[in-house]
């Protein structure tokens, strides 16, 4: 019973995630003790601005509906994607015209004990009669009715459900003058009881509006994180291990968490998303982030794809972490252990690595061969410094000891002086080097600069020496970008949308062609040729989001075309195609090969960077 809720409980709330009005009406209906829903205003209520926005003009081109027309005739003829579609064309109208007006799916706890299976609840405003969504649901009715669905009138409402008295509570749906319900696992009929002598609460409906929304709700996710909270407790009672981690949760600041709130939608080109966990902010893990300069991206290369900063005391965060292993029954004298290594390294961690830094960090992300010694995509981070030379101190002790450990040939450890003085510090793996990934280090006024490239590192130090020279806010775009986001952030991200998504193209068509022949040799014929989405690529602009603390919450805000791809995410796109296709124990293989060789790039270079 469990796992048939969860399983259809998750394709409940991906289809809301694919299709994604005004929901309040649906929100009062709602118990104030509801686990967590998702809810979209309908497909109706947004298309407009889904069509005008990236993503919805991708998706309206001919070449791409034709693309996918194609992809899906040829992988419904294989078994496997027959079983992970589930029931197929019979109830895909129904989906699409259920969520074509205001939805949500709900977990609602049934008992106090919340160990208890909690019942899944499907609300739609009540359907119109004559309407698409009518015909569609009598259309499904009617094959259903007599066979595995009957009629019953419950609470004094006509109800349909199981026609076997044993799946009785299982499953039923509700159509009133009000509203649209289906439920699960609720063989009390409790929600249905909850709709007919509470019809209308405020309280859910007022946390989802203290949530900012420019938008049309496309999508809006709840969960209320102190029942979770509540769970925690009830089995603390009996339990030293959740006891354990209920100290911990207060010791942090989290057992005050309330709940988390995200909206998501379509402005113009962009999507738009805002969140808010709402919980008091003034102690525990909470304290450890504070505001950043966005100054700091002016040290970011103008040919970078991705850069972020963000404020985080590392000293804090150590003490936490020593502090909760200590309310926890660890058998190892965790401390003993730390000073036993720092007797071997010869590196204080706390009273002196960490204190010697300040806490705000820079880093960025450039594409393979944007210079002439990137082979692979670079990384630089920045970070200020409280005292530089305990910070130096520290690096050549470190040094040492790295050097005493490692082979004679694998590692060389060296420095490199620059026309203008400027020391670089080299780490230069063998095997790495090969890649043209030398990891290196140097120290400018109160900035380190850590990337995997000497040259790089050259290249920031005489940034932040001369304060000049181009950056990424240097690009007007860029500069718009950063002028949204507000100045009392502790976290902030900015994203060239376009290198992104040219380079997650670039990487599936080179791909493709590789899956293509591999599954046609099996008798599955995959479209030859991508569609191009250039065009609409160009129009994209910078994405940026940000992250505030103010006392009663953390708040989230996104803005940008939804389809930013991270470096590790290029790779996964190809080999998740390859993924789709393992039909015959034969195409298993080939779909393995492909994720293998998608990956191989990847994952060297993301080892030899760690």
């Amino acid at each position: 019973m469990r796992k048939f809720l969860f399983v259809l409980m998750c394709v409940l709330l991906c289809s809301l995630c694919v299709w994604a009005g005004d929901l309040d009406t649906l929100y009062e209906k709602l118990p104030e003790k509801t686990f967590c829903f998702a809810a979209t205003s309908g497909t109706d209520n947004f298309k407009a601005d889904f069509d005008g926005s990236i993503m919805g003009q991708i998706a309206a081109d001919p070449q791409v509906k034709t693309f996918f027309k194609q992809l899906m005739e040829s992988l419904s003829k294989i078994e496997d994607f027959q079983e992970i579609t589930g029931p197929g064309a019979d109830y895909e109208a129904f989906v699409i015209e259920l969520l074509t007006r205001p939805t949500l799916i709900a977990m609602v706890p049934l008992t106090e004990d919340y160990n208890d299976d909690p019942a899944g609840i499907l609300l739609r405003e009540s359907i119109t009669p004559g309407s698409a969504f009518d015909k569609v649901f009598q259309e499904t009715l009617d094959k259903a009715l007599g066979k595995q669905v009957v009629q019953k009138s419950i609470e004094g409402v006509q109800a349909y459900v199981p026609a076997d008295p044993n799946m009785a509570g299982v499953f039923y749906a509700v159509s009133t003058s009000d509203y649209f319900m289906m439920a699960f696992n609720d063989d009390e009929y409790a929600m249905l009881k909850h709709l007919n002598t509470n019809p209308y609460d405020a309280v859910i409906a007022n946390k989802v509006s203290d949530v900012p929304s420019t938008t049309t709700d496309a999508l809006v996710a709840y969960v209320d994180c102190d029942m979770f909270m509540d769970i925690v407790r009830q089995e603390s009672v009996n339990d030293k291990e959740a006891q354990q981690v209920m100290s911990v949760f207060e010791k942090l600041g989290l057992a005050q968490m309330q709940y988390y709130c995200m909206k998501a939608g379509f402005s113009g080109a962009n999507m738009v998303m805002d969140g808010v966990l709402k919980t008091p902010t003034g102690d525990g893990i909470f304290n450890v982030v504070d505001t950043v300069d966005k100054g700091l991206f002016d040290y970011a290369d103008a040919k970078a794809i991705q850069a972020g900063a963000m404020f985080f005391d590392m000293m804090l965060l150590y003490d936490m972490i020593l502090e909760n292993m200590d309310m926890c029954d660890i058998d190892d004298d965790v401390e003993q252990q730390i000073a036993e290594v720092e007797k071997m390294i010869g590196v204080k961690i706390q009273d002196e690595l960490l204190d010697s830094l300040e806490g705000t960090f820079m880093g960025y992300l450039l594409p393979a061969y944007s210079s002439p010694e990137l082979l692979a995509p670079g990384y630089v981070i920045t970070a200020r410094l409280d005292d530089v030379d305990q910070f130096k101190k520290c690096m050549t002790s470190l040094e040492a000891y790295v050097k005493s450990i490692v082979p004679a040939g694998q590692l060389q450890i060296t420095s490199q002086v620059t026309e203008d003085d400027k020391v670089v510090h080299i780490w230069a793996i063998s095997f790495a080097a090969m890649m043209q990934v030398i990891p290196a280090w140097a120290i400018e006024d109160d900035m380190l600069v850590i990337a995997t490239h000497p040259n790089i590192v050259k290249k920031v130090v005489q940034r932040i020496d001369t304060g000049a020279g181009e950056s990424l806010v240097s690009r007007p775009e860029f500069a718009g970008a950063l002028g949204m986001i507000p100045d009392d952030t502790f976290a902030m991200n900015l994203t060239d949308s376009k290198a992104q998504a040219r380079q997650f193209m670039s990487m599936l068509q080179q791909y493709w062609p590789m899956l293509n022949m591999g599954l046609a040799s099996e008798g599955i014929q995959l479209p030859i040729m991508l569609p191009s989405i250039e065009k609409y690529i160009e129009q994209m602009e910078p994405g940026y989001s940000y992250i505030q603390k103010a006392p009663d919450r953390i708040a989230f805000h996104y803005e940008g075309t939804g389809l930013e791809a991270t470096s590790g995410g290029i790779a996964g796109g190809a080999a998740g195609l390859a993924i789709l296709m393992p039909a015959l124990s034969r195409t298993k293989r080939i779909a393995e090969r492909v994720v293998c060789g998608t990956n191989l790039k990847g994952l060297a270079t993301a080892l030899i960077v760690y």
